[in-house]
């Protein structure tokens, strides 16, 4: 089995618990068959914030806060996430649902932090490695089409809802993280005091139809390569941001400016298709 189930305390409501069953599912469905290690923190403690769920990888850390509703809404950096158009709060109390889970990665980042010496990768690590955490709103069971979605774009946060979690976390990794087995589970047992626990089974199973692996692997691969082609068309910009003040100081003629914007554009082009 390559997914396990850590849990500090037990669900209150419904539907977080339907919540946590399902993903489970999901998990089960696509990483029972491989051989990476995946751990579920369900309702845990972490450092005085109480965590709904948590996806523990060899090369990631997603901290994730259950949110439930089947209705539409305006999600905001701050301020209360209202349904469209009854005004239903989401969630309880006054907490901004980004807020909370922005909270729950800072507390991640500082536990890693003060327990640097437990783990290989992190003992002599920078501090920015520490920040290498996702952080993720999940909607269950799905997130309404007509929801507006007004947050910032950020590299370390995602809104999404429950059915499309697991493809959230196939897809996440670091660099700068790098765990091992034993490492992850000292986390949840000797860290975290988690206590392991059998993975519930579904009674009315929502079957979904999950992307295979390989279909997986070709979209990582696809956005890696989109990712990168956005860096080189940063970079072309840059440049000829550069050259065109060198053009308009007479630095340089028409000409040769037009052939090096010329050379740089072809050069970019290779490194694209050539990757």
């Amino acid at each position: 089995m390559t997914v396990e189930l850590w849990i500090g305390q037990t669900f209150e409501t419904p539907y977080e618990r339907d919540a946590l069953t399902q993903f489970m599912a999901d998990m089960e469905a696509v990483y029972g068959p491989t051989d990476e290690l995946c751990l579920v923190l369900a309702n845990y403690n972490a450092l005085g914030s109480q965590v709904d769920l948590t996806v523990l990888k060899q090369d990631a850390v997603i901290v994730i806060e259950l949110k439930g509703t089947e209705e539409p809404f305006k999600a905001y950096e701050n301020g209360l996430w209202l349904t469209i158009p009854n005004q239903k709060k989401i969630g309880t109390g006054d907490r901004n649902p980004f807020e909370q889970v922005k909270s729950y990665r800072l507390r991640w980042a500082e536990l890693l932090r003060v327990n640097r010496d437990k783990f290989a990768a992190l003992d002599q690590a920078e501090e920015i490695v520490f920040f290498n955490v996702n952080a993720v709103v999940a909607v269950s069971p799905a997130l309404h089409p007509d929801t507006e979605d007004h947050l910032p774009r950020l590299i370390w946060f995602k809104l999404v809802g429950l059915d499309k979690l697991v493809d959230l976390v196939y897809k996440e990794s670091s660099s700068r993280l790098r765990f091992s087995e034993a490492e992850l589970r000292t986390l949840a047992r000797d860290i975290l005091r988690l206590k392991q626990t059998p993975i519930p089974k579904p009674q009315k199973p929502v079957l979904r139809k999950l992307k295979s692996a390989e279909v997986r692997e070709q979209e990582l691969r696809l956005e890696q390569r989109l990712q990168e082609v956005e860096v080189l068309l940063t970079k072309l910009h840059q440049w000829e941001k550069e050259l065109l003040q060198h053009h308009r100081s007479s630095q340089i003629s028409n000409n040769l400016y037009l052939a090096i914007l010329g050379v740089i554009i072809l050069g970019m082009l290779w490194l694209v298709l050539s990757r």
